[in-house]
């Protein structure tokens, strides 16, 4: 089967330093970076990967970032021509607050994740920095229509979920063929191209080991790579 791809633009947040985006960067120097949710279209199915930021202001409170969105989600979707409501399934790569949140929007979708990830979204430890009691709330909301997976899952043919790990317990990437040949969302795995073009690991990570092995895995995939916070991945499919 052939699916569309098409990243959508769901707000955007910062400043981020460059050292969150690369182990490596300058500390110093940070800027706003996107907020994405990838619409997915076969035939038959409709798919959105992460759900963005929920409302701009609470996460702005909450987190002390700028979290900008101009209009609803719902709004932005429709600009695109998707229409919320007829979404089959939400798939989220990770639970962080900035890829999770909108459960509500999709009402009728079911919701798949890792189910090594689930735990730490509904009841995150203080300590863990892209997790907070603050929005767990917003996805236990949803609880009743998630569906967990353990590990690689064909979904259906040319849709792939493969557990990389690294950023979060349960990261995982989507892969999806397409008339370009694969494209593979691996979430925050690999935050820019950056990561992927000089093999750095992402700065925000839970284990470090598997960050470099997914983005070695990445590399050597022919696959075309959509990072999360990059703002080229816009451009996917519009050039």
């Amino acid at each position: 089967m052939v699916y569309e791809v098409m990243p959508i633009m769901a707000g955007r947040f910062g400043p981020v330093s460059n050292n969150v985006i690369c182990r490596n960067g300058d500390p110093s120097t940070a800027g706003m970076v996107p907020s994405y949710v990838f619409y997915i279209k076969s035939s038959s199915l409709n798919i959105i990967v992460d759900m963005s930021f929920s409302s701009p202001d609470k996460c702005s409170r909450l987190t002390g970032l700028r979290c900008e969105r101009v209009g609803s989600l719902d709004r932005i979707l429709k600009k695109h021509g998707v229409d919320a409501a007829a979404i089959d399934m939400v798939i989220c790569t990770h639970l962080h607050w900035d890829h999770a949140g909108n459960g509500n929007l999709f009402s009728n979708a079911k919701i798949v994740c890792q189910r090594d990830e689930l735990a730490w979204a509904i009841a995150p430890p203080s300590w863990e920095p892209g997790y907070s009691k603050d929005f767990s709330g917003e996805f236990t909301e949803v609880l009743d229509r998630v569906e967990t997976v353990d590990g690689n899952v064909v979904l259906q043919e040319g849709l792939e979920l493969v557990k990389l790990g690294g950023h979060t317990p349960g990261t995982q990437a989507v892969v999806v063929n397409t008339v370009l040949g694969e494209v593979i969302i691996p979430g925050d795995l690999v935050m820019s191209y950056e990561n992927l073009k000089e093999l750095v690991p992402i700065g925000l990570f839970h284990n470090l080991s598997e960050c470099v092995d997914g983005i070695q895995w990445l590399r050597s995939q022919d696959a075309l790579v959509l990072p999360g916070h990059d703002w080229k991945t816009l451009h996917f499919g519009r050039e």
